[in-house]
């Protein structure tokens, strides 16, 4: 996948505090940002140089090559609610 492409699905899923999974070929890494808490959300970080992006999250640190990527599936935050 693209560079730019890559960076501009994650920066949108941060904006609308969505989480979901960065999907290549023999593994996939899971990111969310539905804390809005820059503090709780994990983070991402652009290389334009090296076209790397790295998910810095609770469950450990994950660099990856944006041409691995195959697809990134993103989700909407689901609220529950009980009567």
């Amino acid at each position: 996948m693209k560079f730019k492409t890559v960076k501009t699905i994650l920066m949108a899923a941060q904006s609308n505090q969505q989480h979901g999974v960065i999907k290549m070929h023999s593994d996939c890494v899971c990111f969310s940002f539905t804390n809005g808490d820059s503090g709780e959300d994990d983070i991402i970080a652009y290389s334009s140089d090296t076209e790397v992006i790295s998910v810095l999250g609770k469950a450990g640190n994950s660099y990856i090559n944006c041409e691995a990527i195959e697809c990134i599936e993103v989700y909407k935050k689901t609220i529950s609610s009980r009567a």
